[in-house]
């Protein structure tokens, strides 16, 4: 049975047309801002070391934080008030937290947790828009005209924009002084000249990415799915 609403906050929950997930419709859902927080961290996004699912529910249970903008402005010295939290551990923090500053827009994006949106997507648009300031006003006609993001995709960036609450998180990282730019990668040679290739799962030494970057970078066009076209697959 489809649930009608949210097991954490009882709001309604409703699925999309043409999705199979259920979601909740409390943007503030206590759950959902959870997993935002967790996602924002995770390896492909902003690859925070160390702050995973259970530092993240340790950070809200003791009101550290609410959101993502929150992570930037944290000390060690509130750190240390949490359980199984030493003062090196806490150091550890937020160093991680500092360093993940210069990811770039690409993982900016992907750590937004846009609707439809991964982490293939997100580099994509990041290299079109090469600024957060220019993603904030590209239209929805200019998305459909970038290859691999189709209507449903541009759809989901506008509605993503639209909401202030989403507004605000973009300005407080912007504040928080994270890398809201592009670097360009000068083309390393083209011995992957004309090969087609597709990253699927996680990389061991490195985030989807980065790795897409480096094979652009010689030449290699990198596409989000396996077609007849694609020459090969790194899993």
């Amino acid at each position: 049975t489809i649930p009608n609403t949210c097991p954490v906050c009882e709001f309604p929950a409703v699925r999309r047309e043409g999705e199979a997930a259920v979601r909740c419709t409390n943007k503030h859902c206590p759950a959902i801002e959870k997993e935002q927080i967790i996602h924002f961290a995770s390896r492909d996004a902003m690859n925070i070391d160390g702050l995973g699912p259970s530092i993240v529910e340790n950070l809200i249970n003791n009101k550290l934080i609410t959101n993502v903008v929150d992570l930037y402005h944290l000390t060690v010295e509130q750190l240390v008030t949490m359980d199984r939290m030493g003062k090196k551990s806490a150091e550890n923090l937020v160093k991680a937290i500092a360093d993940s500053k210069s990811r770039g827009l690409d993982r900016v994006l992907y750590g937004l947790g846009i609707r439809l949106i991964g982490s293939k997507a997100a580099g994509t648009i990041a290299s079109v828009v090469k600024s957060m300031e220019r993603f904030m006003t590209i239209t929805k006609e200019e998305l459909v005209a970038v290859e691999e993001i189709g209507p449903t995709m541009a759809d989901s960036i506008v509605e993503y924009r639209q909401d202030p609450a989403h507004v605000e998180i973009i300005e407080g990282l912007t504040e928080a002084g994270l890398k809201m730019t592009v670097d360009v990668v000068e083309a390393a040679g083209n011995q992957m000249e004309g090969e087609i290739v597709v990253l699927t799962g996680k990389l061991e030494i490195m985030g989807r990415s980065e790795a897409g970057k480096i094979l652009e970078a010689h030449g290699a066009k990198v596409t989000g799915s396996v077609s007849k076209k694609t020459t090969l697959v790194i899993a």
